[in-house]
């Protein structure tokens, strides 16, 4: 009989990480709206402000929080390295936004972010069925 787990596969392990958000493991965020702005707030514990970087383009707005580990401690020898270089990103569609209003804070690991609400301009248009 054909299995069609990959091989090795543990049901207790493996089939939480098949229907696991893949965001979940990297950047937990959570969204919500409060007097009359969305808010995001980004858990990036072991980054630094200086290693994040917040961009919008064409409606989309990426936080990315990239850290190299590979100039610290250059004179150690380790016999076991697991806090190695690493690179966290998540992009959310805003649309249409004024980005000069967006405010960024960060502290304790936690990246918030305030964006004004906006009213989307009516651009629907219905399209008959022949």
């Amino acid at each position: 009989m054909m299995s069609l787990m990959p091989k090795g596969f543990s049901f207790h392990n493996d089939l939480d990480d098949l229907f696991h958000d893949e965001h979940a493991r990297g950047m937990q965020c959570d969204i919500y709206e409060k007097d009359g702005n969305c808010y995001i707030e980004a858990d990036v514990p072991g980054f630094s402000k200086e290693d994040i970087s917040i961009e919008l383009e064409d409606g989309y707005l990426t936080i990315t929080a990239n850290k190299n580990s590979d100039s610290e401690n250059s004179d150690v020898n380790y016999i076991r390295r697991e806090r190695v270089s690493k690179q966290i990103s998540r992009s959310f569609y805003l649309g249409t936004v004024d980005e000069s209003n967006i405010k960024a804070e960060f502290k304790d690991g936690i990246l918030k972010l305030c964006i004004p609400q906006y009213r989307e301009r009516e651009n629907k248009k219905h399209i008959t069925i022949e």
